[in-house]
């Protein structure tokens, strides 16, 4: 397992007002994946990690594809945050699922993302990795791996 990254954002709470919070929670149990999306780093931050994971995941189950592509990672790389009040297991298959909703939002980080676990290891699926290989590729991105 490996320690959460690339969603807290230091020191929400002493930069946000707490108007802006509660407007924030409001639009998300409204369901904005935006918002919800922002109330899990805000809950992230504030060390309340299944409030995040809830929020992280409405988010992504709400369509918003950056919320997407970070599911994809925690299930990639396994997840522990709250020293140890949060653990997520190692499931590529379900990474790949998360990853594939957000590529098919044209985000590209997952359609990279993709094309690296298709390409080698235990994901691996040539036909596949080619595909979004290639469809990185073609938005100009060149990551390394064969197109």
């Amino acid at each position: 397992m490996l320690a959460i990254h690339g969603l807290a954002s230091p020191a929400l709470a002493q930069i946000y007002p707490k108007e802006y919070i509660k407007n924030l929670r409001t639009k998300a149990n409204d369901g904005d994946p935006k918002s919800q999306y922002g109330l899990a780093i805000y809950s992230l931050n504030e060390n309340k990690p299944k409030e995040a994971w809830k929020w992280l995941n409405k988010s992504a189950e709400n369509g918003y594809a950056e919320a997407q592509l970070k599911m994809g990672d925690y299930y990639k790389d396994g997840l522990l945050i709250g020293y140890g009040q949060l653990t997520v297991a190692i499931d590529l298959e379900k990474s790949l699922e998360w990853y594939k909703r957000a590529a098919d939002q044209n985000h590209l980080g997952a359609t990279e993302n993709i094309c690296a676990l298709r390409s080698r290891g235990p994901a691996q699926n040539l036909s596949e990795a080619i595909t979004y290989c290639r469809a990185s590729s073609q938005k100009g991105r060149h990551n390394g791996y064969f197109y």
